[in-house]
């Protein structure tokens, strides 16, 4: 770890925010009073389920690029001469 890059805390504060919105959409969700008027609650609404399925993907795709290789060629690269 002596060796940082100039994006290590922006990177990890990236994440962190990343992993609190969703964290904080899926609670909104669950934890939503139903309506006066007798509506539906906004889990059951179909484009606020996509929106946070999206939220959820981008979510894992980050962790995917967060936790890839460094700077290290992949293994298929490299040959015996």
């Amino acid at each position: 770890m002596k060796h940082r890059t100039p994006a290590y805390w922006p990177t990890r504060i990236m994440l962190a925010v990343g992993i609190a919105a969703v964290l904080f959409a899926g609670v909104t969700l669950v934890m939503e009073p139903t309506t006066m008027g007798g509506g539906r609650r906004m889990a059951e609404n179909p484009f606020v389920l996509a929106g946070f399925l999206a939220m959820v993907v981008g979510l894992v795709w980050m962790l995917r690029i967060f936790r890839g290789p460094r700077d290290e060629p992949p293994d298929w690269r490299h040959r015996s001469r």
